[in-house]
């Protein structure tokens, strides 16, 4: 039986208790006292956990003494080491008897170890267990119901959850019971420290990263924003271990110490609680001092609160000084110092008791002793005015954080908690942050977190820091601040035409606030931005206003889906934009009148604008990387300068039904994706130049094109070619084959082009080859020899008619899935390579089932249809 226990202390009888032991020891003496019981009891006791051994024979006669019945009733933990002799003994069972009584009504927890015998002996009394019980039933009557209710406890144990000495060492059994009772004691152990909702889980885990007992040295950090908690899980962790170490100590507030009397006074500090009498006046004899001292001792050193690289040097630099064994537990803010350090384990404290402990302590200092009315407004007042006392705190990781940094965490403060990452780091790199870099200090700074879904979170208490701060710009008067986004300070500022240099953001992207917009829509019948010079980010998602009369140059982020507007007030000078984003803007008929200075514009979202006539005059705007037209269906004209635009990277044009032509040569020397799907009226292709070798991904489904051109040779980077529904197209240039990049390429429902499929045998990068519904006849003479498609993992050849399958699949040496689908006149499998993992033949209702047995597949079939699923059994 695997060490696997899992003991739950929290049972109801259990935390009602007060224990006298932690642990009671059962054991059969002549088996085990001596040895693996007497290391057992010493490695508990080691360990701080109190264990109640029988060494005084408090058995006498055939009766368990009274002191013996208490002493089980007065310990919260039992381990029964059931030994090949533990049967014989009647004390032993009357042990156990009494064990499973104190469970079941004080809810005692029960650990048997199987020390040298099976479970199963145990569980039905076989083997020495069966001997000692005929000699039991001898003696009692084979009928008593002593012996029967010997047995049941014995069954009951057994079917317990503990150890085995079963192929492990005694030394290692009895250091992974011992740790693990510790774990679990945690809790109930004492501490100095009052205690907190929610502590004991993290000290549990943090515990479980020392690694006690090992011999290596450790650095185990402990991150997390200020007033979180690190402090305190440290000292109870440190607490709860501090026995297992030659020298310990914790190092407190080493931050503040060293703001006042410098970093050779907290060396001192060190140095003069291990007994070391030297002196020293500069921090290197200090180093020296400290490493000679340690260098030989297994220590437990709790390095509290530090923030600078300069402090661990002079404290903790490196393993080797201190002896095998040593753990050093840090404390900080700032989890990129933890990295510099390499530490083994880093526990990042984000949450707990729904709130910060020093939140708590502070707020129930001030309450403490107040009527319950008392407490209703001081949590009003709070969200409004928060406590200094907690701000004051939280702010020390702020403070640190350089200009940049600063700016980039109240953005996400006051606008983008809860946001998509890649999102907020769009918008925040084109206003002009070094963003990437920023979040990850932040992080580090424990400001900031990033949830498994990608989202950028943080502590309530310091969302509510970040707006506080920005408030605090100017009490009284949002103009004057530097963000806004509430309902009544836009309001305020736009109505009035109170904007000042001050505002460098507006976010109103009331999607989230939509009910609230109908109070203000009426009067926001003419937004101005003329006094807000500096503006530089700008959402509107959502808002209805139907007036904006002037838009700042110096703006870099424009973003308003559902723009109300029929164009935009642009007027004849040089613009900041590096974004617009107009996307689902139901009226808007044109961007922009005329030529407009966009030399610093990248993104151009003009999405879902079903309106819009033509696109905006982009000849000024030479930096354009992205351009997204899809699903505006009144545009027919492609400018002819774009063909030429030497900076777009990707050009969406998908569902733009009245395109007829991109001109008759492109010739954009960055563009990397160019998706044309859906255009229906796209009847002939541009020719492309030979500038185009960075297009990555073209996609023509669903457009009338008739032929692919032949400079489609020139796409040397191309990687995936999307054709599908590509009705009216009849072949496949012979010039397709000069794209030796090409890996996925995707021809269903291209009736005409089978016969052009032997075009395709020189591509020998294709990883993915769709053909669906391309062969609609029947024949059996079709084949096609692609065997050079040495790359090849996934052929999608459903919804065909083919008798046969037309490629001789068995040389695809890298074939991993293959797709027959709704194929109903096949009437054979193909040969199938080695390779082969998947494959699926659904609805294919000429194939006979004993074509399953050839291949050696799992087959699966569906009772109301006739669907074949088939797996090879190598996967």
């Amino acid at each position: 039986m695997a060490s696997n226990s899992t003991v739950h202390v929290g049972e109801e009888a259990s935390s009602r208790r007060s224990w006298k032991h932690h642990v009671f020891l059962s054991f059969r003496g002549e088996d085990t006292r001596s040895g693996f019981t007497s290391h057992l009891y010493a490695a508990l006791t080691r360990k701080g956990i109190t264990t109640f051994k029988d060494d005084y024979n408090l058995r006498t006669g055939d009766h368990i003494s009274d002191e013996l019945l208490r002493s089980i009733e007065d310990s919260m933990f039992a381990i029964v080491v059931l030994s090949p002799n533990y049967a014989s003994s009647t004390w032993c069972l009357d042990e156990i008897q009494k064990i499973l009584e104190c469970k079941n009504k004080l809810g005692q927890q029960i650990l048997p170890v199987f020390y040298g015998v099976e479970p199963s002996d145990v569980r039905h009394q076989k083997g020495t267990f069966e001997e000692a019980f005929r000699k039991h039933e001898r003696r009692f009557g084979e009928d008593s119901d002593k012996v029967r209710s010997w047995r049941e406890a014995l069954t009951q144990v057994a079917n317990y959850s503990g150890w085995s000495t079963k192929n492990q060492s005694e030394a290692t059994l009895v250091e992974n019971i011992s740790q693990s009772i510790h774990k679990i004691l945690i809790p109930s152990l004492p501490s100095s420290m009052n205690k907190l909702v929610g502590i004991d889980s993290r000290v549990e885990q943090v515990i479980g990263h020392i690694g006690i007992g090992l011999n290596d040295v450790r650095y185990i950090g402990i991150c997390g924003m200020g007033g979180i908690g690190k402090t305190t899980i440290a000292r109870v962790v440190y607490e709860a271990i501090q026995s297992e170490f030659e020298v310990t100590y914790f190092l407190a507030n080493v931050r503040e110490t060293c703001e006042k009397n410098g970093i050779v006074q907290v060396q001192k500090q060190l140095v003069r609680h291990i007994n070391i009498s030297l002196d020293f006046n500069d921090e290197y004899d200090g180093r020296r001092t400290i490493r000679d001292s340690l260098c030989h001792k297994k220590v437990l050193l709790v390095v509290d609160d530090i923030d600078k690289e300069k402090q661990l040097k002079n404290l903790a630099e490196e393993r080797d000084w201190f002896g095998s064994g040593s753990r050093i537990i840090i404390t900080t803010r700032d989890m990129h110092l933890l990295k510099i350090y390499d530490a083994h384990e880093i526990y990042n404290v984000v949450k707990y008791c729904a709130g910060l402990p020093l939140a708590l302590e502070v707020l129930g200092s001030h309450l403490y002793g107040r009527p319950i009315e008392a407490w209703h407004s001081a949590l009003a007042k709070l969200k409004s005015v928060p406590y200094v006392d907690i701000f004051d705190t939280l702010k020390i990781s702020y403070d640190g954080l350089d200009s940049m940094d600063k700016d980039i965490f109240l953005d996400i403060a006051y606008f983008f908690k809860g946001c998509d990452k890649e999102y907020v780091i769009n918008i925040l790199k084109r206003y002009g942050y070094h963003v990437e870099i920023g979040i990850d200090t932040l992080v580090d700074r424990s400001l900031l977190t990033i949830d498994e879904d990608g989202e950028l979170e943080m502590h309530d208490l310091l969302e509510e820091m970040g707006k506080h701060i920005v408030i605090q710009e100017s009490p009284n008067d949002p103009s004057k601040r530097s963000r806004l986004q509430s309902y009544e300070d836009i309001n305020f500022v736009l109505t009035q035409n109170k904007g000042t240099e001050a505002t460098h953001c507006i976010v109103g992207d009331n999607w989230r606030l939509y009910r609230e917009q109908e109070q203000y829509r009426m009067r926001w019948r003419d937004l101005t931005f003329s006094n807000i010079c500096q503006l530089k980010l700008l959402i509107l998602n959502g808002l209805k206003a139907p007036i904006l009369s002037y838009i700042p140059c110096l703006l870099r982020v424009l973003r308003w889906q559902g723009c109300p507007m029929e164009t935009l007030p642009f007027v004849d000078q040089y613009y900041e934009l590096v974004e617009i984003d107009l996307s689902l803007s139901y009226n808007i008929v044109q961007v922009w009148h005329g030529k407009k200075f966009m030399e610093k514009l990248k993104y151009l979202n003009l999405s879902s604008c079903p309106m819009l006539k033509q696109l905006p005059d982009l000849s000024e705007a030479p930096n354009l990387e992205i351009l997204n037209v899809e699903c505006c269906y009144e545009l027919n004209d492609f400018p002819s300068y774009l063909t030429h635009h030497k900076g777009v990277v990707e050009l969406i044009l998908w569902k733009c039904s009245r395109f007829e032509t991109l001109g008759s040569k492109l010739e954009m020397s960055s563009l990397q994706e160019l998706d044309i799907e859906g255009c229906t009226s796209m009847r002939k292709l541009p020719e492309f130049g030979k500038c185009m070798k960075h297009l990555s991904i073209l996609s023509l489904c669903g457009t009338a094109i008739e032929e692919l051109p032949t400079t489609i040779s020139c796409l040397v980077g191309l990687k995936e070619l999307h054709l599908d529904l590509c009705k009216r197209l009849t072949c496949l240039p012979d010039s397709i084959q000069e794209l030796k990049s090409l890996t996925v390429l995707s021809i269903s429902y291209c009736p005409n082009v089978f016969q052009s499929l032997h075009s395709l045998s020189s591509l020998t990068s294709l990883g993915t080859l769709r053909l669906s519904a391309c062969f609609l006849t029947s024949q059996e003479s079709l084949s096609y020899n692609l065997a050079n498609l040495v790359s090849l993992t996934d052929l999608e050849l459903s919804e065909n008619n083919f008798v046969r399958v037309p490629i001789n699949i068995h040389e695809l040496p890298k074939l991993r899935c293959l797709n027959l689908d709704f194929c109903p006149n096949l009437k054979v499998l193909p040969e199938l390579p080695s390779s082969i993992k998947v494959l699926y033949a659904r609805h294919c209702e000429s194939l006979d089932a004993w074509n399953l047995n050839v291949i050696g597949c799992d087959c699966f079939q569906s009772k109301d249809t006739k669907t074949w699923i088939k797996r090879h059994k190598i996967m």
